[in-house]
């Protein structure tokens, strides 16, 4: 199935109300992560026993060598939606292509190519982003690369809050344990660029994506809510 015929059929489904947000337990930890929970409570003393009842470490447990790093391409599979990705996917690229409009445009073409002639949940999800592309991509960058997230876009016009400035925020946001508040307000710093430059008709610098028609951020959301451990709305 050609792209363009996905992008014509999910594009349908853009702008169905969805129900309200619901919170899940976080996803599962990835292999080499503690949650914060779980941390606290083993950084806390017991209140029933004193410290020095505690037994010291043996030596096989102080040798015991620290977990694997996360690989990112493990990391940005569960970013999106269940059933994109058989296997690990092709998306080592990501940490080393600082621009969103190429990297995204690499991420759909892995996307559609895992699909192996079938439409996935994915691939109707990334082919009604349009500017939100930059976004998506800023936050597989900020939730699964070692470096600090750095964005590479042109220049906005004047009169617009930078458009790399409302990415990084988005990069950043793309955390565990991040807050509803925080994420809303990375969003909306992100979508304020994106009308400005709309406004003043710079869109070819950024991708060229038509002006967003409410639909695309709501299935952006998604992606940022799977990088927060919450469960995304439906």
């Amino acid at each position: 199935m050609s792209f363009l015929a996905v992008l014509l059929s999910a594009s349908a489904g853009v702008g169905v109300g969805y129900a309200a947000h619901r919170l899940a337990p976080p996803f599962p930890p990835l292999p080499g992560e503690v949650p914060a929970a779980a941390a606290s409570e083993s950084a806390a003393p017991s209140a029933s026993a004193p410290a020095s009842a505690e037994a010291p470490p043996t030596a096989s447990e102080a040798a015991a060598p620290a977990p694997p790093p996360v690989k990112p391409a493990v990391c940005m599979k569960q970013l999106f939606a269940e059933g994109t990705f058989a296997d690990e996917p092709p998306l080592d690229f990501v940490c080393e292509e600082a621009n969103p409009m190429k990297g995204a445009a690499r991420v759909k073409e892995a996307v559609v190519n895992a699909g192996a002639g079938r439409t996935s949940a994915g691939m109707k999800e990334w082919a009604v982003l349009g500017f939100y592309e930059l976004a998506a991509y800023s936050v597989l960058r900020g939730r699964c690369c070692p470096a600090e997230p750095t964005i590479d876009v042109p220049a906005s016009p004047d009169k617009c809050e930078p458009m790399a400035d409302g990415l990084v925020k988005l990069a950043k946001a793309a955390k565990p344990g991040v807050s509803d508040d925080d994420a809303k307000t990375a969003t909306k710093s992100y979508a304020d660029a994106v009308k400005c430059v709309v406004r003043n008709k710079s869109t070819k610098s950024f991708g060229g994506h038509p002006s967003p028609s409410g639909g695309e951020g709501t299935i952006f959301q998604k992606t940022l809510d799977r990088a927060r451990g919450v469960a995304p709305k439906e």
